[in-house]
């Protein structure tokens, strides 16, 4: 794909000059490689987490600092994108908000809790927190850059027919995302998630997991009430918290079909459940193949080490 340079409607634009393509992609040079950075990073991630769990403070003030420039990276999409929409087709666009970029969705939670983990006291809720932000930091961060980027690596359209993209916010949607991945390798270093074993994963997902559902259902409550309190206008469209609206419609396989049983709310109900269901499953995959890939590194390290004592 050729990009070039076009008007001034972002801080780092770029014009796509095939008419037919209007994404980037995971296959691009820039983008793969970006995400290849961080799945290598991941292993190391985990053994500085390992090493942090006797040091406390330190292992939370990172937690803090991540969630802290999580939060001023999340102000420079939302300015990114103010700016990018006073360019599409009707300059009256300027100056409202687009409610779709809200952040609250289930990978912009962490901007908001991660912060407050060196101030809780409570030292059972704060390591509930922290797994919740492990867990589905990592569930997000890792569906979005196996399966999902095609979906955020949009372009939008110029008045004038044009389509282009912003670097600023590729890079903010990939940096985002393998932080996230790498946020969950932390967190899962620090409490030694591959030393657990299978029957211990249970005591530690409940519990997080509960906070992730009561999560969903206020967002289910968000996603209807704000579209309404706005009168479903033009700058609500496509207004969707964890892509499980009910004003818009699930966005995801499967529920999407479920979703539109009738009547509509029974489909919604019975789509949320599902979902949350899911995210549970999720949680224990998550938890299963790190244990399943700390004792297979285990067992090999032994081979070696075995092979080199018998060298000499």
């Amino acid at each position: 794909m050729v990009l070039i340079k076009p008007v001034d409607t972002g801080f780092f634009p770029f014009e796509y000059l095939n008419e037919e393509i209007h994404k980037l992609s995971a296959s691009d040079g820039p983008v793969f490689l970006m995400i290849l950075f961080g799945f290598i990073l991941f292993p190391f991630v985990y053994r500085l987490g390992y090493k942090l769990r006797y040091k406390r403070k330190t292992f939370e003030y990172i937690l803090f600092g991540i969630g802290i420039f999580l939060f001023l990276f999340e102000i420079f999409k939302q300015i990114t994108y103010a700016k990018m929409y006073h360019y599409l087709p009707g300059q009256e666009n300027f100056g409202h908000y687009y409610w779709k970029i809200l952040p609250l969705q289930l990978c912009s939670m962490h901007i908001y809790l991660a912060p407050l983990i060196p101030f809780i006291k409570n030292n059972k809720i704060k390591q509930d927190i922290t797994l919740f932000i492990g867990l589905y930091a990592f569930i997000g961060g890792i569906a979005v850059l196996v399966g999902g980027l095609d979906l955020v690596l949009g372009g939008f359209q110029l008045s004038d027919g044009r389509w282009f993209g912003d670097w600023g916010l590729v890079v903010h949607t990939i940096v985002w995302h393998v932080i996230l991945m790498n946020l969950g390798a932390l967190v899962f270093g620090y409490y030694r998630i591959g030393d657990l074993k299978p029957h211990h994963i249970k005591t530690i997902v409940i519990r997080p997991w509960l906070i992730c559902f009561v999560m969903l259902l206020v967002v289910q409550v968000l996603n209807v009430i704000i579209p309404k309190l706005l009168n479903y206008n033009e700058w609500v469209e496509g207004f969707n918290l964890w892509n499980v609206g009910w004003t818009y419609g699930f966005q995801l396989p499967i529920l999407s079909k479920v979703f539109v049983t009738e009547p509509i709310w029974i489909g919604g109900v019975i789509s949320t459940f599902i979902y949350g269901f899911a995210l549970l499953l999720g949680a224990y995959l998550v938890l299963f193949v790190i244990i399943f890939i700390r004792n297979l590194s285990s067992k090999l390290n032994k081979v070696v080490v075995y092979t080199k004592d018998t060298t000499y």
